[in-house]
């Protein structure tokens, strides 16, 4: 078995760094982010990018991983919307005064 520098640098770098930087995204770019998840990200993509750079397929692999960055961020993102969007509409639907209109909610 081969060891782990090569594994990560030589045998599947495309599939490795992208997998890492997407879990780090997930926890890095969440709403109520950490510093150092968002200190590893940024370390992981800035070696990821010196590294690929050189390789045949450098544009393909670099846009691969931006995307699992902005899918993951979109995740991350989507529960504490929904429960938001939820929390404020469950409330009051209309308002007192005029039952007829919905009541605006502040």
């Amino acid at each position: 078995m081969a060891d782990l520098r090569q594994l990560v640098f030589m045998d599947r770098p495309n599939v490795i760094f992208p997998a890492i930087s997407s879990t780090l995204a997930l926890i890095a770019l969440s709403p109520t982010p950490s510093f150092t998840p968002l200190i590893f990200l940024v370390a992981t993509l800035l070696v990821y990018t010196r590294f690929s750079i050189r390789r045949p397929h450098a544009p393909r692999a670099i846009l691969g991983t931006l995307l699992g960055v902005s899918i993951a961020s979109t995740f991350s993102h989507i529960l504490p919307s929904i429960h938001a969007l939820i929390a404020e509409t469950s409330g009051k639907m209309f308002d007192k005064g005029n039952p007829g209109h919905f009541g605006i909610i502040i």
